[in-house]
């Protein structure tokens, strides 16, 4: 065998181990390569599977119906049968809410009107019975003029006496001096008009010197 013949097989030899090699390694890459893909899809079940063991889902629930949930709590509405006329409290989540009461005709305070009014409309029943239909309320008062020296009215109180209104007394000094009064030249006068006023038997507001801060009237402050 000639020295290039040899040379030439060892070439084809080396060759052909060469392409073996790459080829066995070529075939083992892929081999891994899928075992790889294989390992990792087992894993991704695997946390899929421990997703599903460790995790619970909540979900929200619905709503429920005030109808389902209260069926058996008392409305806020008076009973039938209350003799308090006190209403059950509101329940919200098992909790009772403070409510208010109104108050009835029962419990409601009475307010007592202390304040009185009164006019002066003249010296007839009919002048104040007109006065009194116009302003939509009864008077409690009624006043009248008298001059010094005349008779206690009590004709004029009658029908005030009657109706439980008080009588009120302008009692105007005219023609006689304060210093004669001062002085008691008309107390046999005074006396005889309390007398009468005690006989009468009604309420009287006496009102002497009235209307003193002017200057129309000779008992006035700003008089001389």
């Amino acid at each position: 065998m000639s020295k290039s013949l040899l040379i030439t097989l060892v070439v084809i030899v080396v060759m052909f181990a060469s392409i073996f090699i790459l080829i066995n390694r070529t075939s083992n890459q892929n081999t891994l390569s899928g075992e790889s893909v294989l390992k990792e899809d087992k894993e991704v079940n695997v946390d899929k599977d421990n997703l599903n063991e460790d995790t619970q889902v909540v979900t929200e629930p619905e709503p429920e119906t005030a109808t389902s949930e209260f069926s058996d709590v008392p409305k806020n509405t008076p009973s039938s049968t209350s003799t308090n006329n006190e209403s059950t409290p509101e329940v919200i989540d098992n909790k009772p809410v403070a409510t208010t009461t109104q108050a009835t005709s029962a419990t409601k305070p009475s307010i007592t009107n202390t304040m009185r009014w009164g006019v002066y409309v003249g010296y007839s029943d009919k002048e104040l019975s007109d006065f009194e239909k116009m302003v939509g309320d009864k008077a409690d008062m009624r006043g009248v003029f008298v001059n010094w020296n005349d008779d206690f009215p009590s004709e004029f109180g009658k029908s005030l006496k009657r109706d439980g209104k008080a009588m009120v007394i302008y009692w105007e000094q005219y023609g006689v001096r304060l210093d004669d009064i001062i002085s008691g030249k008309s107390d046999d006068y005074i006396k005889k008009f309390a007398q009468d006023a005690k006989t009468y038997g009604g309420e009287v507001i006496l009102s002497p010197l009235h209307e003193m801060n002017g200057d129309w009237d000779p008992w006035g402050g700003m008089v001389g």
